[in-house]
């Protein structure tokens, strides 16, 4: 973040001093410029941008059927799905956290009275909800995986 950080503030959008801490060095605190609230303001009103994401995982999964090894494949995908539970796991635990910080027990986004807090939880929520499609994706594939492995040892391949 702080390459970010120091590109915004060569363009004037966020300025920044030395502040004394009371645990180690100094450290750099960021305030945003008048120019940096109006270009914040411009981007937050502008068409939602959906990036081309280039998941390097899924390529290596469409690929993978050049090893012609479906055991190898289905050790790729248990790691693929602890990795992603793990960060699920993670999602959820902050989530646990906010819930009780925050006095919300169930209907999270319908209690939520502060409109930043409110902001900022749908933004977990969606992490939250793509984790949990990935890790039933893979379940999903690890499933057919096996059933196309027992397949083939019935038939002697």
């Amino acid at each position: 973040i702080y390459p970010a950080l120091k590109k915004l503030e060569e363009r004037g959008l966020l300025r920044s001093e030395r502040m004394p801490s009371t645990r180690g060095p100094d450290r750099r605190v960021f305030e945003t410029t008048d120019a940096g609230q109006a270009e914040l303001e411009h981007w937050l009103l502008a068409e939602p941008i959906i990036p081309n994401d280039r998941i390097a995982y899924l390529a290596q999964l469409f690929f993978m059927g050049e090893l012609e090894d479906l055991a190898a494949t289905e050790r790729f995908m248990e790691r693929l799905r602890g990795m992603m539970a793990s960060r699920l796991a993670v999602l959820q635990a902050i989530e646990a956290e906010w819930m009780g910080h925050i006095g919300v027990v169930e209907n999270g986004l319908t209690e939520i009275e502060d409109h930043r807090v409110f902001h900022m939880y749908t933004t977990l929520r969606m992490g939250i909800h793509s984790l949990r499609s990935r890790v039933e994706w893979c379940d999903e594939t690890l499933d057919a995986l096996r059933a196309r492995r027992g397949e083939r040892e019935v038939a002697g391949q």
